[in-house]
């Protein structure tokens, strides 16, 4: 009760910050308002959320915001992948990686989140690169934990052509993920 409680307050507040936004005409404020606000909403109505962050997407695309564009294009369609609309996840998803993102954690998080829409629309040829990539960032920038997706994907991808491979490289990142991470 109290985390839903917690919740909703800091809805409420990231509300007020838009409203607040909104009256003293500054755009960027709002789109970051919009964001939270939508990111904040998603797991309790992705419906009621989406509306926050499409506003969001649509201001900053018109303020010429463009590292907030790649922001929102990552939570729409990480938001996707979660709902299963894999056609609009894969859209979204793109267009985030192809704006500027000077946070390489997020770009290896967009690039695992491709990967999966990807192989869950039934594309596994296209897979591979984004899973390549993925892992090239996590282990070059030292991320850590962000490289979970990305070796759960390649597992799958494994998993009808050397299934004893995969059940390794799943059962190694489960190990992984059991201990808190990556180190």
């Amino acid at each position: 009760i109290l985390a839903s409680h917690s919740a909703v307050e800091g809805t409420m507040e990231l509300q007020d910050m838009a409203s607040l936004a909104r009256e003293l005409g500054d755009p960027r404020g709002l789109v970051r308002a919009l964001t939270n606000q939508g990111s904040v909403a998603w797991p309790g109505d992705p419906i009621v959320a989406a509306r926050p962050l499409e506003e969001a997407l649509e201001l900053a695309m018109a303020v010429g915001c463009r590292e907030g564009v790649s922001g929102i294009q990552s939570a729409l369609g990480a938001h996707a992948v979660n709902d299963r609309r894999y056609d609009e996840a894969v859209a979204h998803l793109r267009a985030a990686l192809d704006g500027p993102r000077d946070d390489q954690q997020l770009r290896s998080v967009d690039l695992g989140n491709l990967a999966g829409a990807l192989l869950l629309r039934g594309d596994p040829d296209q897979v591979v690169p984004y899973v390549l990539e993925a892992l090239a960032l996590a282990r070059v920038q030292d991320l850590g934990g962000t490289v979970h997706t990305p070796l759960i994907i390649g597992a799958r991808l494994l998993s009808e052509r050397e299934p004893r491979t995969a059940v390794t490289l799943a059962a190694a990142v489960r190990r992984m993920l059991d201990q808190g991470g990556f180190s």
